[in-house]
């Protein structure tokens, strides 16, 4: 008798497992297992990554670990800067490096932008009162132009944006504790990761408080940034002294409009692809016919990243390619303005 209600009891589990398994997977789990299943395919289906810049990063990694375990005359050679916008992808590379060797630790890195820009994605999506479907294209994300010019540290920063964004609207004007320490979190981790991508969402952030009615009584909301900007103040100090600030004049023009539509394909713009983009963004469109939501906490990081994009010269400080990388920017928060209407086939599929 006790076996049979045993067996039962077990049959009625398994039944309870199937059917959360079935529903998780309705909700969207799906699409994204397998989406997350080829983009293992494209990261580690081949020996070396793409990406412009990743053979030097990928030096960096061992040099790094070369220090620690390889010969002496590294240490004399060579010297560890850890107040600098780039130690997170560096420090996170460290251990793959050490266990598995530079290429895969880079591949790794590459795997962590790509499997947590999505689910970062979909948490700031919910927040924002937007579709969280959208989040699936937090994969295209992962191999935006960061991914074709190898920019590491670009990458691991989109994600954590998501991050800091999220936290930050969740804080509320007059945030406790409890609410503070997660914004902080991420400010810091983003200073410590990229610092452009840092520039731009503190200036995000700055907006969305000034944007408020009464920005002076959300003063707790405000200090989270106190940290993070107070390092940063130190490191542009430190970069003043220590280099030239060279500024360029390459300005927006043809080639940067269209690498706004063609950096997902390609580094460099190209018209084919550009057109390619425009096409399916206007099927889209004309398929679904979305409604556009104009609200602060939807327009500003959006808003913003356009307005950097289209006036930032392309070097500043000895930093080549600062307006263009935006891009990845304003793709990334693009999907909040519109809101799918679900009329018709089209409208619920889309």
């Amino acid at each position: 008798m006790s076996t049979t209600l045993s067996i039962a009891r077990l049959s009625t589990r398994r039944g309870m497992v199937r059917a959360k398994a079935v529903a998780a997977l309705s909700r969207g789990e799906l699409p994204y297992l397998v989406c997350a299943l080829l983009a293992l395919v494209a990261i580690w289906g081949h020996r070396y990554p793409a990406g412009v810049d990743v053979a030097q990063h990928a030096n960096l990694f061992r040099i790094s670990a070369d220090m620690t375990i390889g010969p002496v005359e590294y240490r004399g050679l060579y010297r560890i800067d850890p107040f600098t916008p780039y130690l997170l992808a560096y420090a996170i590379a460290y251990p793959f490096t050490l266990l598995f060797g530079a290429i895969a630790a880079t591949k790794c890195l590459l795997t962590l932008a790509a499997l947590t820009t999505p689910v970062m994605m979909r948490r700031w999506l919910r927040t924002m009162g937007a579709n969280p479907d959208f989040s699936l294209l937090g994969f295209l994300l992962a191999f935006d132009l960061p991914y074709h010019w190898g920019f590491i540290s670009h990458e691991i920063a989109i994600p954590l944006a998501f991050g800091y964004l999220t936290a930050f609207e969740r804080q509320g004007n007059r945030p406790g504790w409890r609410a503070i320490l997660p914004t902080l979190f991420f400010s810091v981790a983003l200073f410590f990761c990229h610092g452009i991508t840092f520039g731009l969402l503190t200036l995000i952030v700055g907006v969305r408080l000034l944007w408020r009615t009464r920005p002076l009584a959300a003063w707790r909301a405000w200090l989270h940034a106190l940290p993070a900007g107070a390092m940063a103040l130190v490191w542009f100090h430190l970069q003043h002294r220590h280099t030239g600030q060279k500024s360029g004049h390459d300005w927006v023009d043809w080639n940067r409009l269209t690498i706004l539509f063609s950096a997902p394909f390609s580094a460099h713009p190209h018209r084919f692809w550009a057109l390619v983009s425009i096409i399916g963004i206007v099927l889209i469109l004309v398929a679904a016919r979305p409604r556009l939501v104009v609200r602060g906490r939807r327009v500003v990081p959006f808003g913003v990243s356009m307005f950097l994009f289209l006036s930032l010269p392309e070097t500043m400080a000895d930093t080549w390619l600062i307006g263009a990388r935006l891009c990845v920017c304003t793709h990334a928060f693009a999907p909040a303005l519109l809101h799918a209407r679900n009329t018709g086939w089209l409208g619920r599929a889309w």
